[in-house]
Protein backbone atom coordinates (compact mmCIF):
# COMPACT_ATOMS: atom_id res chain seq x y z
CA UNK A 1 0.00 0.00 0.00
CA UNK A 2 3.20 2.71 1.13
CA UNK A 3 4.37 1.67 -2.32
CA UNK A 4 1.70 2.36 -4.15
CA UNK A 5 1.15 5.91 -2.42
CA UNK A 6 4.62 6.28 -3.00
CA UNK A 7 4.39 5.72 -6.88
CA UNK A 8 1.30 7.92 -7.11
CA UNK A 9 2.60 10.86 -5.80
CA UNK A 10 5.24 10.78 -7.89
CA UNK A 11 3.22 10.24 -11.29
CA UNK A 12 1.29 13.55 -9.98
CA UNK A 13 4.81 15.05 -9.39
CA UNK A 14 5.92 14.03 -12.44
CA UNK A 15 2.46 15.26 -14.07
CA UNK A 16 2.76 18.74 -12.22
CA UNK A 17 6.32 19.22 -13.29
CA UNK A 18 5.25 18.95 -16.94
CA UNK A 19 2.19 21.40 -16.78
CA UNK A 20 4.46 23.88 -14.92
CA UNK A 21 6.95 23.89 -17.91
CA UNK A 22 4.05 24.11 -20.66
CA UNK A 23 2.18 26.16 -18.33
CA UNK A 24 1.59 29.43 -20.46
CA UNK A 25 0.54 27.13 -23.54
CA UNK A 26 -1.66 25.01 -22.17
CA UNK A 27 -3.37 28.07 -20.20
CA UNK A 28 -3.52 30.31 -23.46
CA UNK A 29 -4.84 26.87 -25.16
CA UNK A 30 -7.24 26.36 -22.68
CA UNK A 31 -8.73 29.68 -22.37
CA UNK A 32 -9.32 29.43 -25.71
CA UNK A 33 -10.94 26.47 -25.85
CA UNK A 34 -13.56 27.18 -22.74
CA UNK A 35 -14.39 31.02 -24.69
CA UNK A 36 -14.91 29.38 -27.96
CA UNK A 37 -17.52 26.69 -25.94
CA UNK A 38 -18.91 29.76 -24.03
CA UNK A 39 -19.40 31.88 -27.00
CA UNK A 40 -21.34 29.06 -28.86
CA UNK A 41 -23.59 28.38 -26.02
CA UNK A 42 -24.42 32.04 -26.04
CA UNK A 43 -25.31 31.71 -29.74
CA UNK A 44 -27.68 28.96 -28.69
CA UNK A 45 -28.87 31.25 -25.89
CA UNK A 46 -27.72 28.76 -23.43
CA UNK A 47 -26.25 30.54 -20.03
CA UNK A 48 -26.52 28.01 -17.46
CA UNK A 49 -26.85 24.24 -16.23
CA UNK A 50 -28.00 22.99 -13.06
CA UNK A 51 -27.90 26.67 -11.75
CA UNK A 52 -23.98 27.15 -13.09
CA UNK A 53 -23.20 30.20 -15.30
CA UNK A 54 -21.87 28.24 -18.27
CA UNK A 55 -18.90 31.32 -18.62
CA UNK A 56 -15.81 30.78 -19.57
CA UNK A 57 -14.34 30.16 -16.19
CA UNK A 58 -16.70 28.19 -15.16
CA UNK A 59 -16.43 26.17 -18.09
CA UNK A 60 -12.62 25.53 -17.95
CA UNK A 61 -12.93 25.16 -14.01
CA UNK A 62 -15.63 21.87 -14.57
CA UNK A 63 -13.16 20.77 -18.26
CA UNK A 64 -10.16 20.84 -15.94
CA UNK A 65 -11.94 18.90 -13.20
CA UNK A 66 -13.59 16.63 -15.63
CA UNK A 67 -9.87 15.72 -17.31
CA UNK A 68 -8.45 14.98 -13.98
CA UNK A 69 -11.39 12.51 -13.04
CA UNK A 70 -11.76 10.73 -15.97
CA UNK A 71 -7.60 10.47 -16.18
CA UNK A 72 -7.95 8.90 -12.82
CA UNK A 73 -10.55 6.52 -13.74
CA UNK A 74 -8.48 5.76 -16.71
CA UNK A 75 -5.47 4.54 -14.64
CA UNK A 76 -7.09 2.41 -12.39
CA UNK A 77 -9.56 0.37 -14.87
CA UNK A 78 -6.93 -1.98 -16.14
CA UNK A 79 -5.76 -2.48 -12.48
CA UNK A 80 -9.52 -3.52 -12.13
CA UNK A 81 -9.33 -5.31 -15.26
CA UNK A 82 -5.99 -7.17 -13.87
CA UNK A 83 -7.61 -8.17 -10.68
CA UNK A 84 -10.48 -9.70 -12.17
CA UNK A 85 -8.37 -11.66 -14.69
CA UNK A 86 -5.86 -12.46 -11.52
CA UNK A 87 -9.32 -13.58 -9.51
CA UNK A 88 -10.75 -15.55 -12.63
CA UNK A 89 -7.48 -17.38 -12.83
CA UNK A 90 -7.47 -18.51 -9.33
CA UNK A 91 -10.42 -19.77 -9.53
CA UNK A 92 -10.27 -21.66 -12.49
CA UNK A 93 -6.98 -23.14 -10.94
CA UNK A 94 -8.87 -24.12 -7.72
CA UNK A 95 -11.25 -25.67 -10.05
CA UNK A 96 -8.62 -27.79 -11.97
CA UNK A 97 -7.01 -29.10 -9.18
CA UNK A 98 -10.22 -30.51 -7.41
CA UNK A 99 -10.88 -31.99 -10.47
CA UNK A 100 -7.07 -33.22 -10.69
CA UNK A 101 -6.28 -31.45 -13.90
CA UNK A 102 -2.67 -30.68 -11.92
CA UNK A 103 -0.99 -29.56 -15.30
CA UNK A 104 -3.45 -27.21 -16.45
CA UNK A 105 -3.73 -25.25 -12.63
CA UNK A 106 -0.24 -25.74 -13.27
CA UNK A 107 -0.17 -23.85 -16.99
CA UNK A 108 -2.76 -21.16 -15.09
CA UNK A 109 -1.20 -20.15 -12.45
CA UNK A 110 2.72 -19.83 -13.56
CA UNK A 111 2.88 -16.69 -14.89
CA UNK A 112 1.58 -15.03 -11.72
CA UNK A 113 3.36 -16.43 -9.37
CA UNK A 114 5.40 -12.96 -8.94
CA UNK A 115 2.18 -11.47 -7.61
CA UNK A 116 2.15 -12.07 -3.75
CA UNK A 117 -1.04 -13.57 -2.98
CA UNK A 118 -1.23 -16.51 -0.68
CA UNK A 119 -3.81 -17.87 -2.83
CA UNK A 120 -1.89 -18.38 -5.83
CA UNK A 121 1.41 -19.75 -4.29
CA UNK A 122 -1.11 -22.19 -2.36
CA UNK A 123 -2.66 -23.13 -5.54
CA UNK A 124 0.30 -23.30 -7.84
CA UNK A 125 2.26 -25.73 -4.93
CA UNK A 126 -0.77 -28.04 -4.41
CA UNK A 127 -0.57 -28.32 -9.04
CA UNK A 128 3.23 -28.93 -8.17
CA UNK A 129 2.49 -31.66 -5.42
CA UNK A 130 0.32 -33.25 -7.78
CA UNK A 131 2.46 -33.38 -10.75
CA UNK A 132 5.06 -34.57 -7.83
CA UNK A 133 7.43 -31.44 -8.16
CA UNK A 134 7.77 -31.31 -3.78
CA UNK A 135 11.11 -28.80 -4.26
CA UNK A 136 8.72 -26.75 -5.92
CA UNK A 137 6.05 -27.27 -3.96
CA UNK A 138 7.95 -26.43 -0.85
CA UNK A 139 9.26 -23.65 -1.74
CA UNK A 140 5.74 -22.14 -2.99
CA UNK A 141 4.40 -23.27 0.56
CA UNK A 142 6.73 -21.31 2.41
CA UNK A 143 5.90 -18.36 0.49
CA UNK A 144 2.21 -18.35 1.51
CA UNK A 145 3.17 -18.97 4.81
CA UNK A 146 5.77 -16.08 5.15
CA UNK A 147 2.85 -14.14 3.45
CA UNK A 148 0.08 -15.79 5.47
CA UNK A 149 0.86 -17.41 8.32
CA UNK A 150 -2.41 -18.04 9.92
CA UNK A 151 -3.36 -20.11 6.66
CA UNK A 152 -4.08 -23.28 8.01
CA UNK A 153 -3.68 -25.33 4.84
CA UNK A 154 -0.56 -24.08 3.91
CA UNK A 155 1.06 -25.58 6.84
CA UNK A 156 -1.05 -29.36 6.28
CA UNK A 157 0.23 -29.09 2.95
CA UNK A 158 3.74 -28.55 3.61
CA UNK A 159 3.48 -30.97 6.43
CA UNK A 160 2.45 -33.33 3.24
CA UNK A 161 5.49 -32.46 1.13
CA UNK A 162 7.99 -32.98 4.08
CA UNK A 163 6.69 -36.63 4.64
CA UNK A 164 6.80 -36.92 1.04
CA UNK A 165 10.36 -36.15 1.25
CA UNK A 166 10.87 -38.49 3.94
CA UNK A 167 11.32 -35.25 7.05
CA UNK A 168 9.24 -36.71 9.73
CA UNK A 169 9.92 -33.87 12.17
CA UNK A 170 9.27 -30.93 9.99
CA UNK A 171 6.09 -32.56 8.54
CA UNK A 172 4.94 -32.53 12.31
CA UNK A 173 5.94 -29.51 12.82
CA UNK A 174 3.56 -28.42 10.07
CA UNK A 175 0.95 -30.57 10.84
CA UNK A 176 0.78 -28.80 14.80
CA UNK A 177 0.65 -25.60 12.80
CA UNK A 178 -2.19 -26.85 10.79
CA UNK A 179 -3.78 -27.84 13.49
CA UNK A 180 -3.34 -24.41 15.94
CA UNK A 181 -4.24 -22.13 12.97
CA UNK A 182 -7.67 -24.35 11.59
CA UNK A 183 -9.80 -21.84 14.04
CA UNK A 184 -8.46 -18.93 12.48
CA UNK A 185 -10.80 -17.01 10.02
CA UNK A 186 -9.21 -15.87 7.22
CA UNK A 187 -11.02 -13.54 4.63
CA UNK A 188 -11.29 -13.71 0.78
CA UNK A 189 -9.34 -10.64 0.55
CA UNK A 190 -5.88 -11.69 2.46
CA UNK A 191 -6.67 -14.71 0.85
CA UNK A 192 -6.58 -13.32 -2.56
CA UNK A 193 -4.47 -10.24 -1.57
CA UNK A 194 -4.51 -9.32 -5.42
CA UNK A 195 -5.53 -5.38 -5.18
CA UNK A 196 -2.64 -2.84 -5.65
CA UNK A 197 -0.89 -4.34 -8.65
CA UNK A 198 -0.25 -0.83 -9.96
CA UNK A 199 2.63 -1.65 -11.72
CA UNK A 200 0.82 -3.93 -14.06
CA UNK A 201 -0.11 -3.32 -17.35
CA UNK A 202 1.50 -0.30 -17.12
CA UNK A 203 1.16 0.67 -20.90
CA UNK A 204 -2.48 -0.04 -20.92
CA UNK A 205 -2.78 2.74 -18.19
CA UNK A 206 -1.08 4.95 -19.91
CA UNK A 207 -3.26 4.23 -23.16
CA UNK A 208 -6.65 4.33 -21.26
CA UNK A 209 -5.38 7.80 -19.54
CA UNK A 210 -4.86 9.43 -22.87
CA UNK A 211 -8.14 8.06 -24.15
CA UNK A 212 -10.27 9.15 -21.40
CA UNK A 213 -8.27 12.76 -21.33
CA UNK A 214 -9.10 12.94 -24.91
CA UNK A 215 -12.85 11.65 -24.37
CA UNK A 216 -12.98 14.71 -21.79
CA UNK A 217 -11.42 17.01 -23.60
CA UNK A 218 -13.50 16.40 -26.86
CA UNK A 219 -16.86 15.79 -25.35
CA UNK A 220 -17.56 19.49 -25.45
CA UNK A 221 -17.18 19.80 -28.76
CA UNK A 222 -19.33 16.40 -29.99
CA UNK A 223 -21.97 18.31 -27.19
CA UNK A 224 -21.96 21.80 -29.06
CA UNK A 225 -22.78 20.03 -32.34
CA UNK A 226 -25.24 17.65 -31.09
CA UNK A 227 -26.94 20.75 -29.80
CA UNK A 228 -26.85 22.29 -32.25
CA UNK A 229 -28.27 20.17 -34.60
CA UNK A 230 -30.94 19.54 -32.13
CA UNK A 231 -31.53 23.27 -32.22
CA UNK A 232 -31.37 23.41 -35.96
CA UNK A 233 -34.21 20.47 -36.32
CA UNK A 234 -36.69 22.30 -33.76
CA UNK A 235 -36.42 25.78 -35.92
CA UNK A 236 -37.05 23.67 -38.65
CA UNK A 237 -39.74 21.90 -37.45
CA UNK A 238 -41.10 25.60 -36.64
CA UNK A 239 -40.46 27.47 -39.58
CA UNK A 240 -44.09 26.40 -41.62
CA UNK A 241 -45.88 27.48 -38.67
CA UNK A 242 -44.08 30.46 -38.23
CA UNK A 243 -44.29 31.80 -42.29
CA UNK A 244 -48.28 31.08 -41.60
CA UNK A 245 -48.00 33.28 -38.92
CA UNK A 246 -46.35 36.31 -40.71
CA UNK A 247 -48.40 35.25 -43.71
CA UNK A 248 -51.86 36.13 -42.00
CA UNK A 249 -50.20 39.08 -39.66
CA UNK A 250 -49.15 40.34 -43.14
CA UNK A 251 -53.21 39.72 -44.72
CA UNK A 252 -54.14 41.71 -41.66
CA UNK A 253 -52.80 44.90 -42.57
CA UNK A 254 -49.27 44.88 -40.26
CA UNK A 255 -45.88 45.70 -41.19
CA UNK A 256 -43.23 42.70 -42.06
CA UNK A 257 -41.61 44.28 -39.13
CA UNK A 258 -44.59 44.27 -37.25
CA UNK A 259 -45.28 40.86 -38.27
CA UNK A 260 -42.13 39.85 -36.93
CA UNK A 261 -43.07 40.76 -33.54
CA UNK A 262 -45.81 39.31 -33.18
CA UNK A 263 -44.22 35.58 -34.42
CA UNK A 264 -41.71 36.58 -31.65
CA UNK A 265 -44.57 36.91 -28.70
CA UNK A 266 -46.18 34.04 -29.89
CA UNK A 267 -44.36 30.79 -30.69
CA UNK A 268 -41.43 29.18 -28.50
CA UNK A 269 -37.63 28.76 -28.76
CA UNK A 270 -35.30 28.63 -30.94
CA UNK A 271 -37.93 30.38 -33.05
CA UNK A 272 -38.62 32.94 -31.19
CA UNK A 273 -35.06 33.64 -30.40
CA UNK A 274 -33.94 33.95 -33.94
CA UNK A 275 -37.04 36.05 -34.94
CA UNK A 276 -35.96 38.21 -31.78
CA UNK A 277 -32.07 38.78 -32.96
CA UNK A 278 -33.47 39.81 -36.82
CA UNK A 279 -35.76 42.32 -34.59
CA UNK A 280 -32.72 43.43 -33.07
CA UNK A 281 -30.87 43.89 -36.05
CA UNK A 282 -33.27 45.67 -37.67
CA UNK A 283 -32.97 48.46 -34.62
CA UNK A 284 -29.93 48.95 -35.21
CA UNK A 285 -29.50 49.11 -38.90
CA UNK A 286 -33.42 49.14 -40.83
CA UNK A 287 -31.70 47.10 -43.61
CA UNK A 288 -33.90 43.95 -44.00
CA UNK A 289 -31.45 41.94 -46.32
CA UNK A 290 -28.43 42.48 -43.91
CA UNK A 291 -30.76 41.63 -41.07
CA UNK A 292 -32.24 38.08 -42.50
CA UNK A 293 -29.32 37.14 -43.96
CA UNK A 294 -27.80 37.07 -39.96
CA UNK A 295 -30.64 34.15 -39.74
CA UNK A 296 -29.44 32.23 -42.91
CA UNK A 297 -25.92 32.33 -41.26
CA UNK A 298 -26.89 31.22 -37.65
CA UNK A 299 -29.88 28.48 -38.88
CA UNK A 300 -28.37 27.04 -42.35
CA UNK A 301 -30.95 24.82 -43.20
CA UNK A 302 -32.77 24.23 -46.99
CA UNK A 303 -35.38 25.95 -45.62
CA UNK A 304 -34.21 28.96 -43.87
CA UNK A 305 -31.65 29.46 -47.42
CA UNK A 306 -35.00 29.39 -49.19
CA UNK A 307 -37.48 31.94 -47.62
CA UNK A 308 -34.32 34.45 -46.96
CA UNK A 309 -33.62 34.76 -50.87
CA UNK A 310 -37.14 34.50 -51.25
CA UNK A 311 -37.13 37.79 -49.47
CA UNK A 312 -34.70 39.09 -50.67
CA UNK A 313 -35.94 38.77 -54.41
CA UNK A 314 -39.49 40.01 -53.34
CA UNK A 315 -37.57 43.18 -51.86
CA UNK A 316 -36.14 43.59 -55.89
CA UNK A 317 -39.69 42.28 -57.41
CA UNK A 318 -42.29 43.81 -55.24
CA UNK A 319 -44.62 40.40 -55.31
CA UNK A 320 -46.76 39.92 -52.73
CA UNK A 321 -45.65 38.89 -49.55
CA UNK A 322 -48.60 36.98 -48.12
CA UNK A 323 -48.89 34.62 -50.92
CA UNK A 324 -45.34 34.33 -51.03
CA UNK A 325 -45.16 33.20 -47.47
CA UNK A 326 -47.86 30.81 -48.14
CA UNK A 327 -46.67 29.27 -50.94
CA UNK A 328 -43.13 28.40 -48.87
CA UNK A 329 -44.73 27.21 -45.97
CA UNK A 330 -46.92 24.89 -48.20
CA UNK A 331 -43.78 23.80 -50.20
CA UNK A 332 -42.36 23.02 -46.55
CA UNK A 333 -45.08 21.03 -44.98
CA UNK A 334 -45.72 19.14 -48.42
CA UNK A 335 -41.98 18.16 -48.35
CA UNK A 336 -42.03 16.80 -44.94
CA UNK A 337 -45.40 14.93 -45.45
CA UNK A 338 -43.10 13.51 -48.13
CA UNK A 339 -40.84 12.36 -46.04
CA UNK A 340 -42.86 11.17 -43.82
CA UNK A 341 -43.87 8.79 -45.80
CA UNK A 342 -40.31 7.78 -46.94
CA UNK A 343 -39.55 6.92 -43.26
CA UNK A 344 -42.55 4.96 -43.37
CA UNK A 345 -41.76 2.87 -46.15
CA UNK A 346 -37.72 2.59 -45.11
CA UNK A 347 -39.05 1.23 -41.57
CA UNK A 348 -38.34 -2.41 -42.33
CA UNK A 349 -35.25 -1.82 -43.92
CA UNK A 350 -34.08 0.38 -40.75
CA UNK A 351 -35.38 -2.98 -38.61
CA UNK A 352 -33.75 -5.25 -40.20
CA UNK A 353 -30.64 -3.19 -40.36
CA UNK A 354 -30.94 -2.84 -36.40
CA UNK A 355 -31.95 -7.04 -36.10
CA UNK A 356 -28.25 -7.55 -37.54
CA UNK A 357 -27.33 -5.39 -35.54
CA UNK A 358 -28.29 -7.00 -32.45
CA UNK A 359 -27.49 -10.57 -33.84
CA UNK A 360 -23.85 -10.13 -32.56
CA UNK A 361 -24.82 -9.40 -28.94
CA UNK A 362 -27.22 -12.51 -28.89
CA UNK A 363 -24.68 -14.57 -30.06
CA UNK A 364 -21.83 -13.51 -27.87
CA UNK A 365 -24.96 -13.55 -24.68
CA UNK A 366 -25.82 -17.45 -26.49
CA UNK A 367 -22.09 -18.23 -26.03
CA UNK A 368 -21.58 -17.53 -22.88
CA UNK A 369 -24.17 -19.13 -21.37
CA UNK A 370 -23.29 -22.55 -23.37
CA UNK A 371 -19.40 -22.27 -22.45
CA UNK A 372 -18.77 -19.45 -20.17
CA UNK A 373 -15.11 -20.80 -19.33
CA UNK A 374 -14.10 -20.36 -22.75
CA UNK A 375 -15.96 -16.88 -23.61
CA UNK A 376 -15.84 -15.21 -20.13
CA UNK A 377 -11.48 -14.45 -21.45
CA UNK A 378 -13.88 -11.88 -23.75
CA UNK A 379 -14.86 -9.79 -20.50
CA UNK A 380 -12.05 -10.67 -17.80
CA UNK A 381 -8.99 -10.08 -19.75
CA UNK A 382 -7.79 -6.98 -20.91
CA UNK A 383 -6.67 -8.41 -24.91
CA UNK A 384 -10.30 -9.74 -24.31
CA UNK A 385 -12.37 -6.24 -23.52
CA UNK A 386 -9.94 -4.38 -25.88
CA UNK A 387 -11.12 -6.93 -28.68
CA UNK A 388 -14.62 -6.83 -27.08
CA UNK A 389 -14.53 -2.69 -27.75
CA UNK A 390 -13.51 -3.10 -30.97
CA UNK A 391 -16.05 -5.27 -31.95
CA UNK A 392 -18.41 -3.27 -30.52
CA UNK A 393 -16.93 0.12 -32.22
CA UNK A 394 -17.63 -1.95 -35.52
CA UNK A 395 -20.92 -3.04 -35.10
CA UNK A 396 -21.92 0.73 -34.19
CA UNK A 397 -19.86 1.55 -37.35
CA UNK A 398 -21.89 -0.82 -39.59
CA UNK A 399 -25.38 -0.19 -38.40
CA UNK A 400 -24.58 3.66 -38.87
CA UNK A 401 -23.92 3.12 -42.57
CA UNK A 402 -26.59 0.71 -42.88
CA UNK A 403 -28.89 3.23 -41.29
CA UNK A 404 -27.31 5.92 -43.90
CA UNK A 405 -28.38 3.97 -46.82
CA UNK A 406 -31.75 3.37 -46.23
CA UNK A 407 -32.32 6.94 -45.59
CA UNK A 408 -33.59 8.69 -48.62
CA UNK A 409 -33.31 12.75 -48.87
CA UNK A 410 -35.81 14.82 -50.04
Amino acid sequence: MIKMLIFTVLIWIALYIIIKQNQDLITNNLYKYTTDISEKLKDMFIYSFWGISLNSRNIKIILSGSILILGCIGFIIPGKYSEIEIKYAIDRAISHNKKENYKIAYDILKEYTTINSPLIHHEFAVACMGMHKYDCAKTELKKTIKILPQYSKAHYNLSQVYAAINKPLESSFELTRAKETASLNISDQELYRISGCYRDKLTIRLIFVLFFISLAYFTPKFLLIFLKNRRLQKFDDQLADGLIMIANSLAGGLSLQESLEVVRKETLAPFNQEIGLVLSKLQADPDIEKAIKTLEERMPTLDTKIVVNSIIIQRKTGIDLVELFDNIANTIQERKRVQKKIKGMMASNQSQAKTLALLPVIMGISFNYLNPEIFSIMYTTIPGCLFLILMVLMNITGLYWMLQVSKVKV
